[in-house]
């Protein structure tokens, strides 16, 4: 069999802060299908921010399979920031996953906090691979 690297996006402009906000969240659809279970393994996660204040370093992640943060698939785990090479305010954080998971619903919710300041995100990026037949 052959994997294939699917990916998802969410285009956001959530301003975080140092504490997780239920109501500040990004939700990733993965695109079930005419299919009832979403299959595959989650590989990475790249959270992308314009603007930076009072010098964030790290920012934690945690993502769930309900909106409100209690099903939680990933725990909360911080990457370091890396800015871009232009800017002291854009940059972006990535984590490797490599999770597999099997899951009746089709949305993944991303819950975004830093270490300290704020952050303004703007895109976030899931990928995935599946083997396909």
């Amino acid at each position: 069999m052959a994997e294939i690297i699917y990916q998802a996006s969410a285009e956001t402009n959530l301003s975080i802060t140092n504490a997780f906000d239920v109501n500040k969240k990004a939700n990733l659809s993965l695109d079930i299908g005419y299919q009832k279970t979403w299959w595959g393994t989650i590989k990475g996660l790249w959270v992308y921010f314009n603007t930076a204040a009072s010098n964030p370093t790290a920012i934690s992640i945690m993502i769930t399979q309900d909106a409100l943060g209690d099903r939680v698939i990933v725990p909360e785990t911080a990457s370091t920031i890396s800015f871009g090479l232009t800017s002291t305010s854009q940059g972006a954080a990535v984590w490797a996953v490599d999770l597999p998971l099997r899951m009746s619903t089709e949305n993944l919710y991303v819950f975004i906090k830093t270490d300290t300041g704020t952050i303004t995100v703007d895109e976030i990026v899931l990928s995935w691979l599946r083997d396909q037949p």
